[in-house]
């Protein structure tokens, strides 16, 4: 018997309903099926007995000989809320999984914080014919901690808050600085098509370097551990924030203004951006570097340094995106719009009030600059190449807004134009 589960727990996930547990394995290398009960009872407790979720049973069915039982997660081990809200540090639990009948079988269990390490272990040969409880270090994270490992990357989208009154304020600027530049103060997302959407995305950058914000370093321990993730509303209020606080309220606004935003996470460093067209990845994490350039150089993400503390324009600052993602270590890809759509919710704003979002409230701020005010280079050949269409899916519209009844220059009649400013996509 193996047990997969998530080497601690935080709000994000709870909020979301995530188990601890998310697959127990039964294999019989014997030559005989193995009939006799057998069952993997789990439960998780503070360090004084107190119960931190409700326990569960997984029974497991009769193997086969020389196969395998794999049970997804099934509401198992799902910590209660009260014990996660509020909470400003982080503390240990006794995780524990017992089996019950067969005295033939053993358990082990695989930390899931490095998916890598998992598919390592996975394989391995260890004798368990007398280990019948396992108890492996779990611990409880603090009401607004993130883990900085690929197991915990999706849970990042839920401190995504496109509802904060703050944000709204950043969407008042952006669409006053697009009515001054484009005559249009309209945030469609991808109705105008790629183009539009990209200077939607400048509008948002530009909007928040405005507010003044300045940059934090990480704790020395986000590499291999986590971090304090800042909501929103405290990033645009206390105008300080991290690399991933900064990516994320990036995000947050982007979603906000109906694009879809991503979140890479690069070694020592977080970077956002949008994707070119209304499509997601297939998956809400994509880990595999090599896809996430070509999403790059195919021009389906538009990836962003969220350096909008400094004066960086938003090109520039795309450039630095590109740069680091061909450069540095890539762990991961995070899509916003797909973790939505796998069910992960954004955590409840801590924002209550309204804030006046009429143009002129930007008016005391520092203005865009027209050498601010530049798209980078993001056109291209009229199609997703075949190396990155696994990877991304379209939302079956045309991306660029016109429809082939109305478009003139199309040869083909699907409304793609080899001579649009940027690059389209088709389902």
């Amino acid at each position: 018997m193996t047990v997969r589960h998530f080497p601690a727990t935080n709000y994000a996930l709870a909020h979301n309903s995530i188990p601890v547990i998310h697959e127990v394995e039964a294999i019989n290398r014997s030559s005989s099926e193995r009939t006799g009960r057998v069952a993997v009872v789990a439960t998780l407790t503070s360090v004084d007995g107190r119960e931190l979720a409700h326990s569960a049973t997984i029974e497991i069915p009769a193997v086969e000989p020389r196969s395998g039982y794999y049970s997804p997660d099934r509401a198992l081990v799902r910590p209660h809320l009260a014990e996660i809200v509020g909470r400003t540090e982080s503390y240990p639990a006794d995780l524990e999984f017992r089996l019950e009948g067969d005295p033939g079988v053993g358990i082990d269990t695989i930390s899931a914080d490095d998916l890598t390490e998992e598919a390592d272990l996975t394989g391995r040969e260890v004798d368990l014919a007398e280990v019948t409880v396992v108890r492996p270090p779990f611990r409880i994270l603090a009401e607004n901690e993130w883990f900085n490992a690929p197991a915990f990357f999706e849970s990042l989208t839920a401190f995504v808050q496109p509802n904060t009154s703050e944000v709204r304020r950043i969407l008042a600027g952006a669409s006053r600085l697009l009515q001054e530049r484009t005559g249009d103060s309209s945030l469609q997302g991808y109705q105008a098509g790629a183009k539009r959407a990209a200077t939607i995305a400048l509008a948002i950058y530009e909007a928040l370097k405005a507010e003044g914000i300045r940059y934090i370093n990480p704790p020395a321990s986000f590499e291999n551990t986590g971090q304090r993730i800042r909501s929103t509303s405290e990033v645009l209020s206390t105008r300080f924030g991290t690399c991933v606080d900064l990516a994320v309220t990036y995000s947050a606004v982007c979603e906000a203004a109906g694009l879809h935003p991503v979140v890479a996470m690069v070694e020592g460093h977080a970077l956002t951006g949008i994707m070119l067209a209304e499509q997601t990845l297939t998956g809400p994490v994509l880990l595999e570097a090599g896809a996430i350039r070509n999403l790059v150089t195919s021009d389906v993400l538009l990836p962003l340094d969220a350096v909008f503390y400094d004066s960086v324009s938003f090109a520039e600052a795309s450039k630095r995106g590109r740069e680091i993602l061909s450069s540095t270590s890539v762990r991961g890809l995070i899509d916003v719009a797909a973790s939505r759509r796998d069910g992960m919710r954004p955590l409840p704003t801590d924002s209550t009030g309204e804030t006046d979002i009429d143009a002129d409230s930007m008016g005391s701020q520092k203005r865009s600059t027209s050498d601010d005010w530049v798209l980078p280079a993001v056109g291209g050949p009229g199609r997703t190449t075949r190396s990155t269409a696994r990877y991304a899916r379209t939302i079956p519209r045309l991306a660029c807004g016109i429809g082939s009844s109305r478009c003139s220059t199309s040869p083909c009649g699907t409304g793609c134009s080899t001579s649009s400013p940027a690059r389209m996509y088709w389902s």
